[in-house]
């Protein structure tokens, strides 16, 4: 049965059997243009006191609509990305959206090598495939799958912005 992974700002449809190494970070690297001032990017956040935020809120839109990405150099020198926003919920046994009921969600990407791709996640509210990877941290290790792709797509979104905002 095909599942539903949300990101925030990239909803994709997954389908069973999705094959491990498919090129997807490989794709994410290519694409990425923001990836070649990613150790300025990294210099811009660092010069901050505390941490770099943007909020996102479509003209005459409502509450639902809104979401906010902050960026924080952790003191391990990981990069974090923590998103919040709302997001239509979706009924777990139809696969399909609730009308008029939306759910807070929080999702954390971090990047441990500095190598501007991010290597684990963490979602809440979030269900993980039964074959996920749960780091001690309570992280999901990012994998070479579609199925990780709208993370990476949430990712690229939010370090483009903020290369847009700290890179001169």
């Amino acid at each position: 049965m095909p599942r539903i992974l949300s990101a925030g700002l990239a909803v994709i449809l997954l389908l069973p059997g999705t094959a491990a190494g498919d090129g997807t970070i490989a794709r994410f690297r290519r694409d990425a243009a923001w990836l070649a001032a990613y150790d300025s990017l990294l210099r811009g956040l660092a010069e901050l006191p505390g941490m770099w935020e943007s909020i996102i809120a479509p003209p005459g839109s409502g509450p639902q609509d809104e979401a906010t990405f902050r960026l924080v150099l952790e003191s391990s020198d990981n990069l974090l990305l923590v998103s919040r926003y709302k997001q239509q919920a979706i009924d777990p046994d139809t696969g399909k959206p609730v009308s008029g009921l939306f759910i807070d969600v929080v999702m954390k990407i971090r990047d441990t090598n500095r190598d501007g791709v991010p290597d684990e996640f963490r979602g809440e509210p979030f269900d993980p495939f039964p074959d996920e990877e749960i780091l001690d941290n309570g992280f999901i290790k990012i994998r070479d799958v579609a199925d990780h792709y709208a993370i990476l797509v949430q990712w690229d979104t939010v370090m483009s912005l903020a290369t847009k905002t700290l890179v001169r």
